[in-house]
């Protein structure tokens, strides 16, 4: 189904409506087929299982906690514990790590 710029109706032909149907936030962009599942911080490549139209992370960011943020800003996943990226800690028995 399409909606008609002029008359609001739906009808056949979606690929030639000349508008975006979708008001994304910055900095999503609107992608008539963007591949789902999207890539996460804690999944950077997932296995594309289909498309859907909607508001996706441009290229190169990632979705972390309803954000997009680059590679640098994502959080990390250690131990069953999420930290910040370059976040200190410290574990017995085991040298100080930066999660990286």
């Amino acid at each position: 189904a399409v909606v008609s710029t002029q008359s609001g109706h739906y009808g056949r032909g979606r690929e030639n409506v000349a508008f975006c149907p979708y008001d994304c936030p910055e900095p999503t962009v609107y992608l008539p087929d963007g591949a789902t599942p999207v890539p996460t911080c804690l999944n950077r490549d997932p296995e594309k299982t289909g498309t859907v139209a909607g508001c996706f992370c441009p290229e190169g960011q990632f979705l972390q906690d309803g954000l997009c943020v680059e590679a640098s800003g994502c959080k990390c996943l250690y131990e069953g514990h999420i930290y910040d990226n370059g976040e200190t800690i410290k574990k017995k028995k085991v040298p100080t790590a930066t999660l990286r």
